[in-house]
């Protein structure tokens, strides 16, 4: 959508610019004249763009049926999408979420204990790190930013969605340093520049949460073995079609001490049936959800689709009863 709109902005630039040296070199002209045509020319390229912008949105708009997502338990990613290739279907990906490689968040972060879990390619999203379970700082890695994304939060604070973060919020700054010398390996001079430029940016900001950058990536496996030495246990979240997987570890029995966000890259699979696209996204640890796109206001009898769903499962070697398990939801319009 964004694509095709600026296409037709470009379109409509190009032809006004044009249009107006014409009008004004053109000699057999009034000033006046031309200065009405160019009021003219202005006054079609506002409604142009609005026309265009109004006609991509028209067109772009369809109805849905959604699922939220399940987990199918362990499956062979590779081999269903060779079933969907052999059944005709098309495939997209893969993809970390909703972005391809190019444009995903997150980490890479190779570990051979992870890879035997997660595959070669599982990216790590987020890293947090627990003072208590209500006073924390949480780690993100944007692809367009250099370095590491770091945003305090302390939940015990009154009104802590509103209310502005104060030094006083901050855990103890000992814990802070050590956690900054262990995630980037800095001395402790580092450490301390680095928790300095915190407590000014929260004496300025005057904000509700407070977010620093640090400019370099983590040793993600000295975090990871650290979380490992500190914790008996951890558990783990199920990836629902996208590849969303959340480690916590705990200390104590069941308190926090950190956590980790990991994606996998996802699939779809995609059978186009009478003019309507049924999509199956299915990440490479078993997560599915399933979606319907047709056109505005269409419906479809429920077990018109379901039957087609379970067509599609069958052909890539999934149980299709297990389509019983999904429970969709209807959007008549994006709009």
């Amino acid at each position: 959508m964004d694509g095709i709109f600026s296409l037709m902005l470009l379109v409509i630039g190009i032809l006004f610019a044009v249009l107006m040296v014409w009008v004004w070199r053109n000699n057999d002209l009034t000033t006046l004249k031309k200065s009405i045509l160019s009021l003219l020319l202005v006054v079609i390229s506002i409604v142009s763009v609005y026309g265009s912008f109004a006609y991509v949105l028209i067109s772009s708009d369809h109805a849905y049926y959604t699922t939220d997502g399940k987990n199918l338990g362990d499956v062979d990613h590779e081999e269903i999408v060779n079933n969907s290739r052999q059944a005709g279907y098309t495939i997209k990906g893969p993809y970390f979420v909703n972005a391809e490689i190019e444009k995903a968040k997150g980490l890479y972060a190779p570990s051979d204990e992870l890879k035997s879990r997660f595959g070669q390619d599982y990216w790590v999203a987020g890293i947090g790190n627990y003072y208590t379970e209500e006073s924390f700082f949480e780690s993100e890695f944007i692809r367009d930013e250099k370095g590491t994304r770091i945003t305090f939060f302390n939940e015990s604070r009154p009104d802590s969605y509103f209310s502005s973060f104060k030094v006083e919020h901050l855990p103890d700054d000992e814990w802070i340093t050590d956690q900054f010398e262990l995630m980037f390996s800095l001395d402790s001079a580092q450490s301390q520049k680095y928790l300095n430029q915190l407590k000014d940016e929260i004496r300025t900001s005057n904000q509700s949460i407070v977010v620093i950058t640090i400019e370099q990536y983590p040793d993600f496996n000295a975090v990871y073995h650290e979380y490992q030495n500190r914790s008996k246990n951890s558990t783990s979240t199920v990836s629902r079609g996208e590849g969303w997987i959340t480690q916590t570890f705990y200390r104590n029995g069941n308190i926090t001490t950190g956590t980790i966000v990991y994606v996998v890259p996802n699939m779809e699979l995609i059978n186009y049936h009478e003019g309507d696209k049924y999509t199956i996204k299915m990440d490479r640890m078993g997560g599915i959800r399933l979606q319907i796109e047709l056109d505005v206001g269409e419906q479809i009898p429920e077990e018109e689709y379901k039957q087609i769903f379970k067509q599609m499962f069958g052909r890539l070697g999934l149980p299709p009863q297990r389509i019983e398990d999904f429970e969709f939801d209807y959007q008549p319009s994006v709009w």
